[in-house]
This record gives C-alpha cells, structure tokens and sequence, in this order.
C-alpha cells in the first residue's frame, strides 16, 4: 500500500494570526518531506528561521507563542532520532520486550565477570549500535517508499535495549 502524497505547506504561510492546525505535521512546519533521518543542517536552519518569525519580540500577533512553542517541540522532536521514530509511530512503542536477536547476549552479560568479559561484551554491543546507523537509513528507505512502519518499532527497541545494556557495563566497569 503506497502513502499518500504529502504536501508540504512553506513556513512563510505561517503568520501567527490563526492558531496552529490540528493536523499539521512537524515535518510540514519545517517544510520538509517526512523522513526519519531529517538533515540536521537544515532542520536548524528552518528552526532559527521559524523561531525568529515567531519570537514574541518580533511579532504582536496573537497566536506567536502558540507557534513558537509548536516550532520548539517540533524541533526538539526532528533532531533526535529516537523522537522521529516515536512521533512517527504515533507517540509510543506497543511491545517493549527484549529483542530476540539480542535475549541471549543480554542474559549473557547478566552473568558475566571480571573486567576483560566486560571489555568484550561493550566491543560486541558498541559494534551493533554502530551497525544500526546503516539500519536505520534502509527503514526509512522502506519508510518513505511504502509506509511501512513496522520496522521502526522493531529497530527503535533494539536501539534503545543496545544502549541499556552499554550503560549497564558501564556501571559495572
């Protein structure tokens, strides 16, 4: 099933004399295509751009800082990965059990002594965090093309169990 077309609607139609839509996107408010990997360049850019229009100081209009605070979450959403992948699933991941692919490595690490044990098993789980940047741009690909979004659940929990499991031979080192 292919998504529908979005239409990106330019920020300079947003003045600050109506309230924000209901509907309006993130990715619309920054006039950019919907993308899980958004140029972070740009992104800020349009940010500063959008934060100066909207900024109390430089506008009287009675929706600024109804739009200023939109633009600021907005932003704060878009510039982190985890947060696009959370606003695009629609706020909240419906399984949060441990992958499979990493069940065993995360019982192996519960068991695990001394400090060399440690230093192998951060190699192993730095080297899939790292691996998950090439991951993430084919989810998106998939993302964009067709709507799919199942995978950035599943890759958003690997993700995040990664990270847990970093932090955890951390403490431990």
């Amino acid at each position: 099933m292919r998504r529908k077309a979005v239409v990106v609607v330019p920020p300079s139609q947003f003045d600050g004399s109506h309230p924000p839509p209901e509907d309006l996107s993130y990715f619309d408010l920054f006039g950019l295509k919907p993308t899980l990997l958004p140029n972070l360049e740009e992104l800020r850019a349009k940010f500063y751009e959008l934060s100066k229009q909207f900024h109390p100081d430089t506008s009287k209009k009675i929706y600024t800082t109804a739009w200023a605070r939109l633009v600021n979450q907005a932003y704060q959403t878009l510039k982190d990965r985890e947060r696009v992948a959370l606003y695009v699933l629609g706020g909240e991941l419906k399984g949060n059990k441990i992958p499979t692919e990493l069940a065993e490595l995360y019982f192996d690490l519960q068991d695990a002594e001394g400090k060399e044990a440690l230093k192998d098993f951060k190699e192993v789980v730095a080297r899939q965090l790292q691996e998950s940047e090439v991951t993430w741009e084919g989810i998106n690909q998939l993302w964009i093309e067709n709507g799919d979004k199942s995978l950035i659940e599943k890759q958003l929990t690997l993700e995040r169990y990664l990270k847990s499991m970093l932090a955890d031979i951390e403490k431990k080192l």
